[in-house]
């Protein structure tokens, strides 16, 4: 019998959506899932309990477009956590790419991702460019010079993130469907920065990490409804948790004194964030960074003006004037 030649069929994507009162900007999102360059991909989407007409929106947009690539599933509201647990348990693909249900994946984002991937080892996690726009994607200010870019090993990146208070935003990853299955879920419990805690895990489960310049991510911000503008005590509890979730993870993999200097700088600069509407995980955050050896534990990432004000008012009088200033301004 003649040779039949075989030919791979391309990796299979999985890009997964939690949405949540999401009807103004999930079209648009599913456009932008949908237009990737890269042949193979499906995409879930898990309505957390929408009040709009998210769902609506969604299962009509699956309806006129390409079904057979578009699932469509519902949720009593159980958090964003909750959705892409849901949507992971879901997913079939090879690779694993979150997206926000008001983010926008360039189109050739997953396809140059996997393209730099074939050519290093099979757990290697692939970051992109991500950059902020509020309505008009063609006016993305590109996050070009994150510190964290740089990394080539989980450490490294956990290291920098807190050293330079640098990010990757959720939607820049893509994710070889292994290493998701190597940690935990996405813990359901945390309401914001939730990212950040899973993806610390993920990036140390990795062998290799590389960031692909040209795979580019939208990341909508500015808005009203943005969990990441929420500070509510339970969002700012969480806030806390995942930092002191992300620097354990750090610290059980490497304790080093690089490793306890960066993470008593993300303690010093989270107590700066939560000063003063959660004054109490403030002085929780300063004492963290004493633990780790800071001989100086005054917040850090606040305005030159409230530095300024804190060494004649003290640090806690300085942040309650911030404070007051941004309530009424």
């Amino acid at each position: 019998m003649p040779n039949r030649s075989s030919t791979v069929p391309p990796a299979l994507v999985s890009i997964l959506i939690p949405a949540y009162n999401a009807a103004q900007w999930i079209v648009e999102t599913l456009h932008s899932a949908l237009s990737q360059t890269h042949p193979n991909c499906e995409i879930i989407v898990v309505d957390d309990g929408s009040r709009d007409d998210t769902l609506e929106r969604a299962k009509a947009f699956a309806a006129n477009a390409s079904a057979a690539r578009i699932r469509i599933k519902s949720q009593k509201n159980a958090g964003a956590s909750a959705a892409r647990n849901h949507a992971l348990r879901l997913a079939q693909g090879d690779f694993i790419q979150f997206l926000d249900a008001d983010d926008l994946l360039a189109p050739g984002k997953i396809g140059l991702q996997l393209a730099a991937l074939k050519k290093h080892p099979l757990l290697t996690l692939a970051m992109g460019t991500w950059g902020r726009f509020t309505t008009d994607p063609t006016q993305t200010v590109w996050a070009e010079h994150e510190a964290v870019y740089h990394a080539r090993s989980g450490v490294e990146f956990l290291q920098l993130k807190l050293e330079t208070h640098s990010m990757i935003q959720p939607g820049a990853w893509l994710v070889p469907r292994t290493l998701c299955e190597r940690v935990a879920p996405w813990e359901e419990s945390l309401s914001l920065n939730d990212d950040g805690e899973y993806f610390a895990r993920v990036a140390l489960q990795a062998e290799h990490l590389l960031h692909v310049p040209e795979a580019r991510v939208h990341y909508r911000s500015a808005i009203s409804s943005s969990l990441s503008r929420r500070r509510s005590p339970r969002a700012l509890d969480s806030l806390y948790r995942s930092e002191q979730l992300t620097i354990s993870h750090l610290l059980a993999a490497n304790d080093s004194p690089r490793s306890c200097t960066a993470a008593a700088l993300g303690w010093r600069r989270l107590a700066g964030e939560l000063y003063p509407e959660a004054a109490d995980l403030a002085r929780r955050a300063r004492q963290a960074a004493r633990e780790l050896g800071a001989e100086n534990d005054t917040p850090i990432g606040v305005p030159n003006w409230v530095s300024y004000a804190a060494r004649l008012v003290g640090w806690p009088n300085a942040r309650r004037l911030q404070f007051l200033r941004n309530r009424f301004s």
